[in-house]
């Protein structure tokens, strides 16, 4: 095996221009490179960071609701003053003079606001926003791992589909090797006049025909080195000179086990199952709208003339 490795590798440099060092990796290295690189797996991670928010998000529904305001207001209507006044807690009998009635100064209300807010009855609308966001997550989850796995594989085949060219390249040099000794001897034993020109013509043809299919076979090398290398993300002129070599594998799982396998495990389908999992929660969040909502309130209000202070208190 290692020595298929090496002669491998010295058809590889043979073939592919001299641009740098070579880059020898194995194919799990190619696989961690590839997943690293890859963009598409970047914008998944961005979504299930997404998802994670968004269920976040619908985890608060179950926390009370806090808010904190402060309002200013200033008028000089009537019915206005005589109220901002009653707030204040600062009314006095002279504001009941006709003209302090009739004809009010300007006056300024600055409200402080405290207000509490808690759901107790949404109908099932909570509880099903909590999990169709939770479906949301596990499905962004699963299609990020599908991903990965369409680069692994995308991956192998690059990789392999180089290493089966080199073989090829190899074979054909060997090949080729043969052949124009076989020429060679062939114009020896004419030379010497024991066998016919015919015999040089037709090794002479093979090796050009050799020659030809080398030709081939280094491009082919070539083309899948630079097939692999865009899907690991590297320029297209780096050498990549495999470090594994293809073996036999036996299978110890029947087609109808290997198919159920992939029913039951593979991301994408159960990614699939979350997303209508999802939908049908999303379904009972519609329906939850049609029943009435229960809320508890606690509010506590500061009125004064002057930001942030108290003059007059309610609740």
């Amino acid at each position: 095996m290692k020595g298929l490795a090496r002669v491998l590798s010295g058809a590889l440099l043979w073939s592919l221009p001299a641009q740098g060092q070579p880059l020898v990796l194995s194919l799990e290295a190619a696989q961690a490179r590839a997943l690293r690189n890859n963009q598409d797996l970047h914008l998944v991670a961005s979504q299930i960071d997404e998802a994670n928010a968004i269920n976040l998000q619908a985890k608060s529904a179950y926390l009370p609701q806090i808010q904190f305001s402060e309002q200013v207001l200033r008028s000089d209507d009537a019915v206005t003053t005589f109220g901002l006044r009653l707030r204040q807690e600062r009314f006095t009998q002279g504001d009941f003079a006709l003209k302090a009635l009739n004809q009010p100064r300007a006056l300024t209300d600055y409200q402080t606001t405290l207000e509490v807010r808690q759901s107790l009855f949404a109908g099932g609308a909570n509880l099903a926003r909590r999990r169709q966001a939770q479906a949301g997550v596990k499905s962004a989850t699963l299609s990020g791992e599908e991903r990965r796995q369409e680069v692994r594989w995308q991956v192998a085949e690059a990789y392999w589909d180089l290493v089966l060219a080199g073989q090829s390249l190899e074979a054909l040099r060997q090949s080729l090797t043969s052949a124009r000794s076989h020429a060679a001897a062939a114009q020896a034993r004419y030379q010497q006049q024991t066998h016919p020109y015919a015999e040089i013509l037709a090794a002479r043809s093979r090796v050009a025909q050799l020659e030809g299919e080398e030709a081939a076979a280094a491009s082919q090398v070539q083309t899948a080195g630079e097939q692999l290398s865009l899907v690991l993300g590297l320029d297209s002129q780096v050498q990549i000179i495999p470090a594994d070599t293809l073996a036999p594998v036996a299978l110890t799982l029947s087609a109808a086990e290997l198919e159920q396998t992939a029913l039951n495990k593979r991301p994408g389908l159960l990614a699939a199952a979350q997303q209508m999992e999802a939908a049908r929660q999303d379904l009972h969040q519609a329906r939850a709208g049609h029943l009435p909502q229960v809320q508890a309130l606690a509010r506590f209000d500061l009125d004064a003339s002057s930001p942030f202070s108290r003059q007059g208190e309610s609740w």
